[in-house]
């Protein structure tokens, strides 16, 4: 008889590192003989060539009936009873042997109806933590706030207008009660944290006595492997990214750590291909809005403006397509990966100094990579932040 695997997850596409996590498990699973089965948000993914068989669950609406009750309700996971009844009837026919979640988290799916029926059916499941969301009342990282309210309860949060933003209420101590009840009550649950730090996080969480196993992600041995020494003098000096700014960060910067990882993987491949991208440096980040700025939407977060750039400035920069919003949407566009869209980031001392550097980065939200890369040192006239030059200059390439 045939085993059937289903994966469940919000993004099946290959540039997201679930997406390709879930293509290959699949890949390998049709090798061994195994029938693979992929459930994701159907408003929110096109349908990538996959050897798993795709479902997509849910709709538009669905999804934005999901957004607007976490904007004001902080009801993250508790909407979307109807696509979740469609993929628990889909899982009936389907029957897996193995039920592997990533996440169920991205306006999709309501997580104690989906839970109620995974531990009535007595299904193995097997649970790839990729962050925090799962054990606590709200965010999905709370190392920025300082913040150990998961650890007893949540409430009062003070990430609520962080992803999954809730502009009104605070729901997060009921939050951690719901998600104690639904994850605790799977019996037959093994957790699979990607990082021995998140094991070691969840040691203290509500989901503790649980079976776990730690699978670190993997890299390509054939692309990143150990030199000899002979050759360490010839090696090409990597492109350079800021990460953390001195005195401290704002959590933005776990938001946007992924893509700074991706760029420096894709300049390294690149670079080792051909000598000119390894003499570009920097510069060969920003030839992608050269090329292809022009067709993209920028959304620049206002706190990411320097104190010179003023609405005359923004007047003649600011089009139907290079938006300013307040940096929570900004960074909600991306957490959403929103498609065919830039929005900034930048990375500078918290109390800006004459001589400190400034990083200024434009990011796509859906494939998150890098489009345009300056920097500039701070002095009296040049405070942190998009100069009116940068802004002129991004304006006079589209």
């Amino acid at each position: 008889m045939t085993h059937k695997l289903l994966q469940i997850n919000p993004v099946v596409r290959l540039n997201t590192s679930t997406g390709r996590i879930m293509k290959e498990i699949g890949e390998i699973a049709v090798a061994s003989g195994w029938e693979s089965y992929i459930a994701y948000s159907g408003a929110r993914d096109g349908v990538p060539s996959h050897s798993s068989q795709l479902i997509p669950v849910g709709n538009k609406p669905d999804l934005a009936l999901h957004a607007v009750a976490t904007r004001l309700f902080d009801a993250h996971g508790l909407v979307s009873r109807r696509a979740t009844r469609q993929l628990i009837r889909r899982i009936r026919q389907i029957d897996p042997d193995v039920i592997h979640i990533h996440n169920v988290h991205g306006y999709w799916l309501n997580y104690p109806l989906l839970c109620r029926y995974l531990q009535e059916s007595g299904k193995p499941v097997v649970w790839t933590v990729h962050d925090c969301w799962l054990y606590t009342g709200h965010c999905y990282y709370y190392s920025a706030a300082r913040c150990e309210r998961w650890q007893t309860g949540c409430g009062h949060c003070p990430q609520k207008r962080d992803f999954p933003a809730s502009w009104l209420f605070d729901r997060s101590a009921r939050n951690w009660l719901d998600k104690r009840r639904a994850f605790g009550s799977l019996e037959r649950l093994t957790i699979v944290p990607v990082s021995d730090w998140i094991r070691r996080e969840m040691s203290r969480s509500f989901l503790k006595d649980k079976e776990f196993r730690v699978i670190h992600n993997g890299i390509d041995l054939e692309v990143f492997r150990p030199e000899a020494a002979e050759g360490i003098s010839a090696m090409q000096e990597i492109v350079s990214l800021p990460f953390y700014p001195t005195g401290g960060g704002s959590g933005r910067e776990l938001v946007f750590a992924g893509a700074l990882v991706q760029t420096i993987q894709e300049y390294v491949l690149a670079a080792m291909e051909s000598e000119r991208v390894a003499t570009l440096k920097e510069r060969w980040i920003n030839e992608k809005y050269d090329k292809r700025g022009k067709m993209k939407q920028i959304c620049m977060a206002r706190e990411d403006l320097a104190p010179s750039v003023t609405e005359d400035t923004l007047n003649a920069c600011l089009d139907e397509d290079f938006s300013v919003s307040d940096a929570d949407q900004v960074d909600e566009v991306y957490l959403q990966e929103g498609l065919n869209t830039l929005v900034s980031y930048v990375v500078a001392p918290t109390v800006p100094e004459k001589g400190s550097w400034c990083y200024k980065m434009l990011i796509e939200a859906d494939t998150h990579t890098i489009y345009y890369f300056a920097r500039h040192k701070i002095t009296d006239k040049k405070g942190a932040g998009f100069l009116p030059e940068d802004l002129k200059k991004l304006a006079s390439r589209r």
